[in-house]
C-alpha cells in the first residue's frame, strides 16, 4: 500500500505539519528532526501527492497543450521546446489532439479546464482557428499559436510559447 504523510509523521514521531515543512522546505526545522523525517519517507518510500499540494495551494503545475494536426513537422519540435521549458519552470505537460475536429478542440478545451490546468495552449496550423474561439471567455488561460514554422526555429518557439502562456 502507497505511504501517505501520515505513515511519515508516526514513523518519525513528528506532527504532519512537520513532514510537510521538510518536504516542502518551506519552513526550518531542527536538522535531527529533517533527517528523522527524510529517513522515514525513504525507508516508507513516501512519494508526495502533488496534486493534494495543488488543490491547497490552488496553484497547478499542469500545462495542457492541444495539437490540431500531429502530422506537421514543426509540432514535434514545438512539443520539445515546451516540454523542456515546463520542465525547468517544475511544470508538467498535458497532451491531447483534437485531429483539426473543432468540437474535439472544445472538448480538450474543457477536458484540460476541469483538471485545473494552469493554462492551455492551443498550437493549429490554420491561422483562422483563432476567430471560432474566444480566448477571453475560455476558463482558464488560452492561448492560440499558429504550428506552421520551420523545423529549426520550433524548439525556441516552443520554449516561447510556454512561457507566455504561465504568463497569462
Amino acid at each position: 500500500m502507497k505511504a501517505t504523510i501520515l505513515d511519515v509523521a508516526a514513523a518519525a514521531g513528528v506532527s504532519v505539519a512537520t513532514v510537510s515543512r521538510v518536504i516542502n522546505g518551506n519552513y526550518s526545522v531542527k536538522p535531527a528532526t529533517a533527517d528523522r523525517v527524510r529517513t522515514a519517507a525513504a525507508q516508507l518510500q513516501y512519494v508526495p501527492n502533488i496534486q493534494a499540494r495543488e488543490l491547497n495551494q490552488q496553484r497547478s503545475s499542469l500545462v495542457g497543450v492541444i495539437v490540431t494536426d500531429l502530422q506537421q513537422e514543426s509540432v514535434r519540435g514545438l512539443l520539445t521546446g515546451i516540454e523542456q521549458e515546463l520542465r525547468q519552470q517544475k511544470k508538467a505537460l498535458l497532451f491531447a489532439s483534437s485531429h483539426g475536429l473543432a468540437e474535439q478542440e472544445q472538448a480538450c478545451i474543457a477536458d484540460f479546464s476541469a483538471r485545473n490546468v494552469a493554462g492551455i495552449l492551443l498550437l493549429c496550423e490554420n491561422p483562422d482557428r483563432e476567430r471560432r474561439l474566444d480566448a477571453k471567455n475560455q476558463p482558464c488561460p488560452l492561448l492560440v499559436a499558429v504550428a506552421g514554422l520551420s523545423a529549426d526555429t520550433a524548439v525556441a518557439r516552443g520554449r516561447q510559447l510556454a512561457c507566455q502562456v504561465l504568463a497569462l
